[in-house]
């Protein structure tokens, strides 16, 4: 029970941390403003940043955490005796910290994206 309860806590804050990357608020120079084409400008770049294949590097980034936590988990829990038990819990700690790093380095390319495409409007990105 008690491990069911620790993989529960794991795979909630993976969870948590995957949703906290949200859509990028740029801050814009006012200078390279031009009227209201900024709101209008922002939604086009942020679709275009949406188009990204985000699905594959996350199962990717999952994959290779779930491994190499299953490879450390069989490790620790050999030498604790419970070497099953211990490759369990390392890959679903490894998939879930490994799906959240793919998640946030997924948001991290969107955001560059948006940012390169209001640039090339000839907005001035500070952030």
């Amino acid at each position: 029970m008690r491990k069911a309860g620790a993989l529960a806590l794991v795979v909630a804050a993976g969870s948590l941390l995957a949703a906290c990357a949200s859509h990028f608020e740029p801050i814009i120079d006012p200078a390279t403003t031009r009227g209201d084409n900024l709101q209008r400008d922002l939604a086009d770049c942020r679709g275009l940043a949406e188009q990204q294949n985000v699905a594959g590097s996350v199962g990717t980034s999952g994959l290779i955490g779930a491994g190499l936590g299953a490879g450390l988990g069989a490790i620790a829990g050999a030498f604790g005796g419970g070497a099953g038990a211990g490759a369990a819990l390392g890959a679903a700690i490894g998939g879930t910290s490994g799906v959240a790093h793919g998640a946030l380095s997924s948001q991290g390319e969107r955001d560059q994206i948006v940012r390169n495409c209001l640039i090339g409007r000839g907005y001035r990105v500070l952030n």
